[in-house]
């Protein structure tokens, strides 16, 4: 327990391992934590920060969490295991519900942080670790998840959690106490129930149990009161200085504990417990996280709408306005696709839209699924396998982008001949536009950086295409009369665009609307 910034949080991922000691080892039953990484197996950590799949129901999050921890199991018995966790925490009821978000919600402040810590208790780890249970909560839903913490204890697990400001009720049902002081200072620890006489003796004031309570209950809260007390100056007015500082109050405790821990460095202690995980193969891990991506994409209706309508209504607007139709000479209007002087505009523009649709479907992937990741890494799943399910669903979902807008091309501006080659080309920028998505999408930390970095990435596609800005018109010190520059060179939309110039000039029996000329 401590006050904001006391560095509860920070103790926490120090003890699960996300964050490395400076100095000293963190030990279990006589390991070290750092050098025996399976001991992360035996850790459940569940943060402050919901890190569940809002597209999903109840059901689905835990379903797909056991499908992880558990290969050897079948179907069923994934959904009988997932159903008797759910009725032990009270969810069974609304396991059909979607999560939702905070702004969109389905299920409660209360329902959510029951599913989180769900989350962590299907792969049933010795240690659970939870960051602010009660945050956010009424006092209702706080009970309800102390009370379900306390049960894990019964069942033999070790749980660690940090809170801020318990209701007296609450403060009642933990075992051992830590107190935090600012600055990360230890001042106390032992029973809550022992910590009144403590600070009696260390104040030497008889009315601390007072000043602890009220109408008979205690408030917990005064406990950082009294760690944090003023002095008085000469005129009786409260200053802005501690009468005891967190070190003084660190020194407190370092005399309490002395000579009351073992070291346990180094001592032949108990052997780790075994962990019931049954991790899936690679291969099975890339199909879970596979048809996990899928079904969250279909749960999201706005982003499979958009997904699937931005290909065909820009093959219409592209396709619209270079149809150039023309009158004959009795007024009526005809068009005919050789004649078409807009063609390679066309093409051109096909090309930015391949990149470009590329890069917004992909560029979100990885930094929306960070938390969860973050999650995850207590499994020790394989990053090679999330990494190809993301890319299988987006070359899939780029194929019937790609096919639809081909499609629809082909019907307006009565593309002859090269229909399928056309498709390749455009499906293979629109690939090559997924895997640079994903790379933007790691290596940014938030989603205003992600699409600011977009423009940087199509503007080059645009300049350097050599239709634009002719490449003997660039800059002198990257322009070259004979050959193309190797900026040029290293742009998808050149050699995309080259690729489908080439193939109408060669292929069609129409060629009037394509010109080439020889460059090295």
């Amino acid at each position: 327990m401590g006050g904001s910034g006391s560095g509860k949080t920070t103790l926490l991922n120090i003890l699960n391992g996300n964050i490395k000691p400076q100095k000293g080892e963190l030990l279990i039953n006589g390991k070290n934590f750092v050098s025996h990484q399976e001991i992360k197996s035996l850790i459940g950590y569940v943060p402050q920060d919901d890190s569940l799949i809002e597209e999903l129901t109840i059901f689905e999050n835990l379903y797909y969490m056991s499908r992880f921890c558990y290969s050897g199991l079948t179907k069923s018995e994934h959904t009988e295991l997932v159903n008797n966790l759910l009725i032990e925490i009270d969810l069974f009821e609304v396991k059909d519900l979607k999560v939702g978000s905070m702004l969109n919600k389905f299920i409660s402040g209360g329902q959510r942080k029951r599913l989180n810590i769900a989350l962590e208790l299907i792969r049933e780890p010795q240690i659970l670790l939870v960051d602010e249970p009660t945050s956010g909560l009424s006092s209702a839903d706080a009970e309800r998840i102390i009370y379900l913490l306390a049960e894990q204890v019964t069942k033999g697990r070790l749980v660690i959690t940090n809170i801020h400001q318990p209701s007296s009720d609450i403060f009642k049902l933990f075992d051992k106490l830590i107190l935090l002081d600012k600055g990360g200072y230890p001042a106390y620890e032992g029973s809550p129930a022992e910590v009144f006489e403590y600070f009696r003796q260390k104040t030497g004031r008889i009315d601390v149990f007072k000043s602890f309570t009220k109408h008979g209950y205690f408030i917990p809260e005064e406990i950082f009161r009294l760690l944090e007390e003023k002095k008085l100056d000469d005129y009786g007015e409260i200053v802005n200085e501690r009468i005891r500082e967190p070190e003084e109050w660190h020194q407190y405790y370092l005399n309490e504990i002395k000579g009351k821990r073992k070291d346990v460095a180094g001592e032949s202690l108990r052997e780790l417990p075994m962990t019931n995980l049954q991790k899936p193969n690679r291969l099975k891990q890339t199909g879970i996280y596979f048809s996990r991506n899928f079904k969250t994409k279909l749960g999201d209706y706005q982003y499979m709408l958009i997904s699937l309508l931005i290909a065909p209504v820009l093959a219409i607007i592209l396709g619209y306005f270079t149809k150039n139709t023309q009158l004959n000479e009795a007024g009526n209007a005809y068009y005919l696709f050789s004649t078409n002087e807009n063609i390679p505009s066309f093409f051109f523009m096909s090309v930015i839209v391949s990149l470009f649709i590329g890069l917004i479907v992909s560029a979100e992937e990885i930094i929306d699924d960070k938390k969860l990741l973050l999650r995850e890494s207590f499994l020790s799943l394989s990053k090679s396998a999330y990494l190809h399910s993301k890319i299988f669903f987006l070359f899939l979902l780029s194929f019937i982008q790609t096919a639809l807008y081909v499609v629809l091309s082909i019907i307006i501006l009565k593309i002859p001949d090269i229909g399928i080659k056309l498709f390749l080309i455009l499906f293979s920028l629109s690939c090559f536009a997924n895997i640079l998505g994903l790379v933007i999408s790691a290596l940014m930390r938030s989603v205003i950086a992600i699409y600011i970095t977009i423009p940087l990435i199509l503007i080059p596609q645009l300049l350097l295409s050599g239709v634009v800005v002719d490449y003997e018109d660039l800059h002198y010190s990257i322009s070259s009369p004979r050959y193309t520059p190797v900026a040029g060179d290293l742009m998808a939309s050149r050699w995309g665009l080259e690729a489908l110039m080439v193939e109408q000039f060669k292929n069609t029996s129409t060629k009037k609307c394509c010109t080439l000329s020889k460059r090295k």
